[in-house]
């Protein structure tokens, strides 16, 4: 049987400019809103939690998903879940 490679949170995180453990994260935190992180092709689970790995074709799938998050760091926007809400100006 041959071996599948896959890109973990660590290669996902270089292609969108954060650590890996961020990835895992927005994987979380963005799951149920409108823009939820593309789905993982393969979930280990590991202890309480998963290991995500995703197709290494799929960094174009994931730097527009980057592209139209809203969250901290996005001018006049909160993260998801957080409360917190734009003032109108």
């Amino acid at each position: 049987m041959a071996t599948i490679e896959h890109a973990g949170t660590a290669a996902v995180g270089k292609w969108i400019g954060v650590e890996g453990g961020t990835v895992t994260q927005y994987v979380n935190r963005y799951a149920d809103t409108d823009n939820p992180c593309p789905e993982p092709d393969v979930k280990i689970r590991q202890g309480k939690g998963f290991v995500y790995g995703w197709a290494f074709n799929r960094e174009q799938e994931w730097r527009g998903w980057n592209a139209r998050r809203l969250g901290q760091g996005a001018a006049g926007t909160s993260k998801p879940g957080s409360g917190r809400r734009r003032q109108p100006e």
